[in-house]
């Protein structure tokens, strides 16, 4: 939607009814229309007219759609050039609706509908033949408003760089700066010439005692004193290290042989199942297991667990192979404590599991 209208619609409207053998038929009447919308600026567009029974809302009851040129955002036009406004009651209040028809075909109102005074009614041009004079020059009409501001163009290019100006006078002395830092200390001169020698001083006060002279050589030795009392006998020394061992005895007789031990005899057969199934061992004994398959590719898979806990976590034996082409089979024996917890995990095909205790 576009900024308020400042339209303004003139309306002409006179209908000659003169019959003259030098005029011709009238053409279709026709009613001048002039519009000013901000933003329109000097364009071409393509508008449709059309007028209503109602200021919003309402009834349309004719149109037409023509392609205009804008002069300063300004649109004048002939409603009924293209379509005929023959049979529209102008009776009645009516209302100018202007639309622009956009890129996708689509429109879009400009400004508000302007109404039409209800006296107004079209007029109806002549053909002159031949063409009558020109009528007097009408009155200037009204200013019309400012036009838009155009955008910003492009910046230019930079121009040359002028001439250097004279160099300007030479400024007031700046105040003095703060004193600067020490410099390091420079090289020590050479030395100057010696002096003439003064006259002797004074004796000074007699000097510390120097250190003790080296000692002399040893004297010859005294002749031997008497044998003194025998002392008292000193402490045992440690014990020397183990002598090798010798020779290995003769063996002794043989000692009379021993009863007989006895060997626990194995229980039945007792025929038990794979994981999830524990069992308690009530006597020592062993568990076999057997697994078998024909089916090619099959994986088999044996493992025995036994301890103390509740099922059995600690594995004691374990088994495993793939069946390529011929018929496999895998087989564990695992002994089991009294006491003790078993169970025996399978690879879920053919299978047997047995028990057989010591003693009963």
């Amino acid at each position: 939607m576009r900024a308020k209208s400042l339209a303004m619609v003139v309306l002409m409207g006179m209908v000659f009814w003169c019959i003259s053998p030098v005029w011709s038929e009238p053409i279709n009447p026709v009613i001048y229309y002039s519009k000013a919308e901000k933003g329109l600026g000097n364009k071409t567009y393509t508008f449709k007219f059309s007028l209503w029974d109602a200021e919003t809302g309402g009834n349309m009851v004719w149109e037409e759609e023509k392609t205009l040129t804008t002069k300063k955002s300004t649109i004048s036009t002939l409603l009924g050039d293209v379509n005929s406004i023959n049979g529209v009651d102008f009776s009645q209040q009516l209302w100018v609706q202007m639309e622009e028809k956009l890129e996708d075909g689509t429109y879009a109102v400009v400004g508000e509908r302007e109404p039409l005074a209800v006296s107004a009614v079209p007029y109806a041009p002549w053909a002159m033949t031949p063409q009558g004079p020109q009528g007097p020059q009408g009155p200037k009409g009204d200013k019309g408003d400012k036009g838009d501001t155009g955008a910003t163009g492009p910046m230019g290019p930079q121009g040359p760089i002028g001439p250097a100006g004279s160099t300007g006078p030479i400024g007031p002395q700046g105040p003095q700066g703060a004193t600067g830092l020490t410099g390091a200390t420079g090289p020590q001169g050479p030395p100057g010439p010696t002096g003439a020698q003064g006259p002797t001083g004074p004796q000074g006060p007699i000097g510390l005692t120097g250190p003790q002279g080296a000692v002399g050589p040893t004297g010859p030795q005294g002749s031997v004193g008497a044998a003194g009392p025998t002392g008292p006998i000193g402490p045992q020394g440690a014990t020397g290290p183990t002598g090798a061992t010798g020779s290995q005895g003769p063996i002794g007789p043989a000692g009379p042989q021993g009863p007989a031990g006895t060997v626990p005899a194995l229980g039945a057969w007792v025929w038990r199942d794979i994981y999830p199934a524990v069992y308690h061992a009530a006597t020592d004994g062993f568990v076999l297991a057997y697994e078998w398959s024909n089916v090619n590719g099959a994986f088999l898979l044996l493992r025995g667990y036994t301890d103390g806990s509740n099922p059995p976590t600690t594995a004691r034996t374990q088994v495993h192979g793939s069946n390529i082409n011929t018929s496999t089979s895998l087989s564990i024996m695992m002994p089991v404590r009294k006491g003790d917890y078993w169970m025996i995990e399978c690879g879920g095909w053919n299978y047997q599991v047995y028990w057989i205790p010591f003693g009963n």
